[in-house]
């Protein structure tokens, strides 16, 4: 949850769409 949040603090600009391909990126590391 936090490397999500850090994410959207570092990145307000991206759309649902593009965090949700960011989710399903580090989805795996999180794992």
């Amino acid at each position: 949850a936090r490397l999500l949040d850090l994410g959207a603090s570092l990145l307000p600009a991206l759309d649902a769409e593009s965090v949700d391909l960011l989710y399903l990126a580090i989805k795996p590391a999180l794992q």
